[in-house]
């Protein structure tokens, strides 16, 4: 029988869970539609499972090249030498490439090019605002460049373009919308998606599951209770 669990990305094969499917879908579209995204909401929320299930998703269509790391392990990271290499690594493993190191901001649009790769890219970065403010600041600048330089360059086919990085998605916490820079975001050309707690309707689901396999009852008002403590963040549901 299935359990329930809140620690880390839920396994459909193993755990309760709520498909959350319109929010695959609009998420899908905004990164296939060539959009850049931050995906934002506090801890326990379902970001990286859902962004899973997103990756998954756009792979099986086969028409893009999807990759999704994490920038966890990063946090600590003082150097712009020893940030360009992890990232080299990362993107590396995520898409099976022996693409040369990233020695300059500058470079990064170089990457998510030909011959490096055949199709158009969607790259989704996991704890993307676990990084110092600084290292935001220079990726969002890169990312916002290749972005306008691609706006420049829609009416070439991909073999045309100068960078193939059609799709990205920042997951975190906050929205990137509001870096704290004074200057401003230097990322505002992308859409900010927000995960919301489950409704009263999903929470209910997920408990008739369990119940339907257990052959244990609960009472409707235990479920009426659970979600008005809880408000339905998916953690603590």
């Amino acid at each position: 029988m299935r359990t329930f669990s809140s620690y880390g990305p839920i396994d459909k094969d193993l755990n309760y869970f709520v498909p959350r499917q319109a929010l695959i879908e609009k998420t899908c579209v905004h990164l296939t539609g060539g959009h850049y995204i931050t995906v934002w909401a506090p801890r326990q929320r379902g970001k990286t499972w859902i962004m899973r299930d997103v990756f998954f998703k756009i792979n099986a269509q086969g028409e893009f090249n999807a990759g999704i790391i994490s920038l966890q392990s990063a946090q600590s990271i003082e150097t712009d030498a020893e940030m360009l290499s992890l990232l080299t690594r990362r993107i590396n493993r995520a898409f099976n490439k022996t693409i040369s190191p990233i020695k300059t901001w500058q470079d990064l649009e170089n990457v998510f090019i030909k011959p490096n790769f055949d199709k158009p890219v969607i790259l989704i970065i996991d704890e993307f605002d676990a990084l110092k403010e600084e290292f935001i600041n220079k990726f969002a600048n890169e990312f916002r460049e290749i972005f306008i330089q691609r706006q420049m360059e829609s009416t070439r086919t991909n073999d045309e373009k100068s960078c193939l990085l059609h799709g990205l998605a920042l997951i975190g916490i906050r929205s990137v919308l509001g870096i704290e820079n004074i200057k401003g975001s230097p990322f505002n050309v992308q859409r900010s998606l927000h995960i919301p707690n489950l409704c009263f309707e999903e929470t209910q689901a997920m408990y008739r599951w369990y119940e339907q396999e257990s052959g244990q009852t609960i009472k409707q008002a235990v479920i009426d209770r659970i979600f008005y403590e809880t408000q339905g963040q998916p953690g603590l549901v």
